[in-house]
C-alpha cells in the first residue's frame, strides 16, 4: 500500500500526510498509477519535449536522487513524524501531491486552475441541484513524474512538467547542451577570447548543437567559412566577421552570429524584400 503526501508552498514543514496506508483505497491508488514504463525511451533534450503515447526516462545519479529526497518524503517509515494538521487553510498552498510506495514515487503537480476555492456549482438531473460553495482540489488523471526508488530511473511524459516537480532534472538539459556548446565554440572560426562559454544562453546552446546536428554545417571547412562570409556581406550583417573569424564577446553577439551561420536571412521572391526567419530546418 501507499501513503499519499502533499508538499505545501511554505518553508516550515512543507510535506504533510494526506492519506495514510489505512485510508488509501484502490480508487485513490489508481489516480497515481503511472502509464506503462517498459516501453519508455531515453530523454533527448534536442528531441520532442512531449509525446502522445510514449514516455521518457532518465537515470538519476546518487547526488540527483538525494536532491529529490531533500525536498520530498520518500520513505514511509518516517511518516509518523510528519506534521499532519492545519489542512483547513492549506488548499491554496498545495504545490504537489505524491504517492510513496516501497518501490516508487508518483507525483502530480497541482496547478492554480485545479484549486476551486469557495465556488458553488449546479448539477443537472431530473431537476437542477445546487451544491454549496466548498474548497476543493481537482486531481488530473496523468502522473507528471514517477521515480523507481531502487533503479533511480525517472519517468515522465513532459519534461517541462517534470522539471516543475524535480528541478534537478534540468541538470540533464544543462549538462548536455553545455557540452555541445563548448565543442562548437572550440572551432577556430570562433574568437571567444573575451567570452565565457558558461554565459551561453540555453536557447543558443541548443542552436549550436543544431549546427553540427540536423543542419550538418562543417565549421572546420574553409569553403563553408567562405560562403558564410559572403552570406553575411550579402545581407549586410556587419560586425559578425572580423578577419575571417567570428568574434564573440557577448551572448547577443553569438545570437547574431548564429542567425548568419544558420541562414536565417533570405530574399522574398514575391516582394523582393529581405526577410528573417524565426527558425530553419531541412526539408529533405
Amino acid at each position: 500500500m501507499s501513503v499519499i503526501y502533499a508538499k505545501l508552498k511554505r518553508d516550515e514543514s512543507p510535506n504533510v500526510i494526506l492519506f495514510n496506508e489505512d485510508q488509501v483505497d484502490d480508487k485513490l491508488s489508481h489516480l497515481f498509477a503511472p502509464p506503462g514504463l517498459k516501453n519508455s525511451i531515453e530523454y533527448d533534450c534536442y528531441g520532442p519535449q512531449s509525446l502522445n503515447d510514449e514516455i521518457f526516462h532518465v537515470d538519476l545519479s546518487n547526488q540527483q536522487w538525494q536532491k529529490i529526497k531533500d525536498v520530498y518524503e520518500t520513505d514511509n517509515s518516517s511518516a509518523s513524524k510528519l506534521y499532519d494538521s492545519g489542512y483547513a487553510d492549506q488548499y491554496a498552498n498545495i504545490d504537489v501531491i505524491y504517492s510513496v510506495t516501497n518501490t516508487a514515487i508518483s507525483f502530480k503537480k497541482i496547478r492554480p486552475s485545479q484549486i476551486a476555492l469557495q465556488q458553488g456549482s449546479l448539477e443537472w438531473g431530473d431537476r437542477p441541484v445546487f451544491e454549496a460553495p466548498s474548497e476543493k482540489v481537482l486531481i488530473d488523471p496523468p502522473v507528471d513524474l514517477c521515480i523507481n526508488k531502487s533503479s533511480k530511473r525517472a519517468y515522465f511524459k513532459s519534461f517541462r512538467n517534470a522539471t516543475r516537480i524535480a528541478r534537478v532534472l534540468n541538470d540533464f538539459y544543462d549538462e548536455t547542451t553545455q557540452q555541445h556548446a563548448e565543442e562548437a565554440l572550440a572551432f577556430d572560426v570562433f574568437n571567444i577570447a573575451e567570452f565565457d562559454v558558461e554565459d551561453v544562453s540555453p536557447k543558443n546552446r541548443k542552436r549550436l548543437a543544431r549546427i553540427k546536428g540536423d543542419l550538418d554545417i562543417d565549421l572546420s571547412d574553409t569553403g563553408t567559412i567562405t560562403r558564410m562570409i559572403e552570406y553575411a556581406d550579402k545581407y549586410e550583417r556587419i560586425g559578425v566577421f572580423e578577419n575571417s573569424r567570428i568574434k564573440i564577446c557577448s551572448n547577443s553577439e553569438l545570437t547574431d552570429a548564429l542567425d548568419v551561420i544558420s541562414g536565417y536571412f533570405y530574399t522574398n521572391e514575391i516582394t523582393d524584400d529581405v526577410m528573417k526567419a524565426t527558425s530553419t530546418r531541412k526539408l529533405n
